[in-house]
């Protein structure tokens, strides 16, 4: 009831938090952004196992929302623009996503 969706994927409050941790180390105690602001996501993930694959875009993009509201950026809110993709992560790319978060211009 925080305002935050429940995933029904068992992984997914251990890669938040990762991303969390992540987006802490790279911030270096500057403030959260506070207007508007793009997030670009480029997730490279592990291959599928079994047929049951608990990886919509939607999710990933909502978890990592959530991960960096409060420390990237001060809400979701602030997002006017959103892109992501995801594809399998091949050689020596390791599972995981690259994030971009730049000012935006304000919407209206």
């Amino acid at each position: 009831a925080n305002g935050k969706m429940r995933s029904d994927n068992p992984r997914e409050k251990v890669w938040s938090e990762t991303v969390g941790w992540n987006a802490k180390l790279a911030m270096k105690g500057r403030l959260p952004v506070g207007g508007p602001v793009t997030v670009e996501c480029h997730f490279f993930l592990p291959p599928p196992v079994g047929k049951k694959n608990q990886r919509d875009i939607d999710k990933l993009a909502r978890s990592i929302l959530d991960a960096i509201s409060g420390v990237i950026i001060c809400d979701d809110e602030q997002v006017t623009e959103l892109w992501c993709a995801k594809e399998i992560a091949k050689g020596s790319v390791s599972p995981g996503v690259v994030l971009r978060v730049f000012e935006s211009k304000e919407i209206g």
